[in-house]
């Protein structure tokens, strides 16, 4: 009797529930995204609640690896990185010009989402200005000094590669 109660603890797999406050710090940044970890994938995934059907849709994964090889990835302690993330997303989507973009936004729950994706793509705006404002400046020297060869190429890059990484738009190394 005491060999049909056991049970093999390494086959039953419980699915991991996402913290309560990642949930919240979600849903404070709008009210129709959750997080779930996808079974089939292994991974975090945060879901966003769609407006005409109230179905959950896909909006990214949260892992390591290529997307066509994920890697689990722990959730972070807070849902910083996940928003900063979505906002990425945001910007993307805005800058290809979706209609159903803007539908998103105006959606009941999505005011600080739309606040925020509204000033990163001013923001945007602002350090193309100022890029091109140092090209129309500076450039016809760059490109002088890069044709020499020598020191004054090296010199040159490196001013481009600064100009870029004072404006945020390349990482820095």
């Amino acid at each position: 009797m005491a060999d049909e109660l056991q049970v093999e603890v390494g086959r039953v797999r419980e699915v991991p529930t996402c913290p309560d406050n990642i949930q919240v710090g979600l849903r404070d940044f709008d009210s129709r995204l959750r997080c779930v970890f996808n079974t089939r994938r292994s991974v975090w995934e945060v879901q966003e609640q769609l407006k005409s059907s109230g179905k959950w849709s896909h909006v990214f994964f949260w892992h390591d690896g290529p997307w066509n090889a994920p890697v689990y990835r722990p959730l972070p302690f807070t849902a910083e990185p996940l928003i900063a993330r979505l906002r990425e997303i945001d910007l993307q989507r805005s800058g290809t010009g979706l209609r159903q973009f803007n539908d998103l936004l105006e959606a009941e729950g999505a005011e600080k989402r739309a606040r925020l994706t509204v000033a990163a793509r001013a923001e945007r705006a602002k350090k193309l200005e100022g890029y091109l404002q140092w090209m129309r400046r500076r450039l016809p020297t760059v490109l002088r000094r890069f044709e020499l060869g020598g020191r004054p190429r090296l010199d040159a890059m490196q001013e481009r590669q600064q100009a870029l990484n004072d404006l945020s738009l390349r990482p820095r190394p």
